[in-house]
């Protein structure tokens, strides 16, 4: 079985790609011999994929493309997602004599797509790369949409750059070996999928929530292939999120203040799942987001086995003024960016006061 989907960013300069979701391991080193005339490959990985697929991979690859291929592996978790590892790696790809003319194939779940592509965009001013995701969270949503980067000290994704990759592979049987917990905060970005921009894609996950757990590939290829699909659209229409591109971040206003608060701990799914569901209490606040539509987000989180968490509101403030998503008025003032739920499937962006989210957070605590 496999899908495609379409990414079409003509302007300037074509930078359109193919999603590919194939159930058969052996079309991912034809894909990517398809994909351009390199030298060499260097893979970017983490330890955990590494110790599961990575002799495999590599061996394909030198196997049935015959071209230098060599395998950098960082420690796995948003720790490894710095200045200092991205210079590492550069480091380590010039020592082993990578070039202009070579590729970087990120293999790995979201921090290592994020890295992987942010180190190949800087490495010698630019070099192509490929995703080949191995979490459901890069599966449905960082693999696709060119952003790249790194966390600083205070403040998560501050600095990177937009670097589309040359393909999507996706390969959903990679997602067997994933923790249960890992392939839920997953399955939080695609319910934001389906809560943003598709009531249909939102129904066919809760009724089919125990397929996709139980990690039925064909519904895993459905799953994959429609949240691409709808982030395709999007990402098509507004590559560096100037307009549209912005209500992919239902949930992560407050969901990036709970991962820096939780000093990373918390997974980004599940912060995320933690977010969309403040912010439609918010958005309900303002006479925005229905009840009705506050209750579904609700219960759809729970069967997730969401719990309640508990962040001091003074800490979640601070972490969300240093948010790359914000801007300042004319008289210097911040405003921060929520996405409130109107319906199921359709959304809308709002800017307020750091004094106003304040409040917000205190009655929603």
């Amino acid at each position: 079985m496999e899908e495609k989907v379409k990414i079409s960013l003509v302007g300037i300069e074509d930078k359109s790609y193919d999603i590919v979701i194939t159930d058969k391991y052996s079309r991912i080193p034809v894909f990517l011999k398809e994909t351009g005339d390199f030298d060499g490959f260097c893979i970017i990985t983490d330890k955990n994929v590494n110790r599961f697929h990575g002799n495999k991979f590599i061996y394909s690859i030198r196997s049935k493309i015959g071209i230098r291929t060599e395998l950098l592996s960082i420690l796995p978790g948003e720790r490894s997602k710095t200045l200092t590892e991205a210079g590492n790696l550069c480091e380590k790809m010039l020592k082993k004599g990578f070039t202009r003319k070579s590729c970087v194939i990120s293999f790995g779940g979201g921090v290592v797509g994020d890295l992987a592509g942010f180190t190949a965009g800087i490495f010698m001013r630019g070099i192509p790369f490929v995703q080949v995701p191995t979490t459901l969270l890069a599966c449905v949503d960082s693999s696709v949409g060119g952003k790249t980067g790194v966390d600083l000290l205070i403040a998560k994704n501050s600095c990177g750059i937009f670097h589309q990759p040359k393909i999507v592979l996706i390969y959903p049987q990679f997602l067997l070996t994933l923790p249960l917990e890992e392939f839920c905060n997953g399955l939080f970005e695609s319910i934001k999928h389906g809560l943003i921009k598709d009531a249909k894609y939102f129904d066919f996950i809760m009724k089919n929530i125990k397929k996709i757990l139980s990690k039925d590939i064909s519904t895993l290829i459905h799953l994959i292939k429609w949240s691409c699909s709808i982030k395709a659209e999007i990402v098509s229409k507004d590559e560096k999120e100037k307009g549209l591109r912005r209500i992919l971040n239902f949930g992560h206003t407050i969901g990036h203040a709970i991962e820096v608060v939780s000093d990373f701990k918390m997974g980004h799914g599940m912060a995320v799942g933690f977010g969309m569901l403040a912010e439609a209490k918010i958005g309900n606040l303002c006479g925005i987001t229905p009840n009705s539509v506050v209750k579904t987000i609700e219960d759809s989180l729970k069967i997730l086995n969401i719990s309640k968490t508990n962040f001091k509101t003074d800490s979640l403030i601070d972490a969300m003024i240093k948010d790359k998503k914000n801007f300042r008025t004319k008289e210097n003032e911040i405003r921060i960016s929520f996405v409130f739920p109107l319906d199921i499937g359709k959304v809308k962006v709002y800017d307020f006061s750091v004094a106003e989210v304040k409040e917000f957070l205190k009655k929603i605590a």
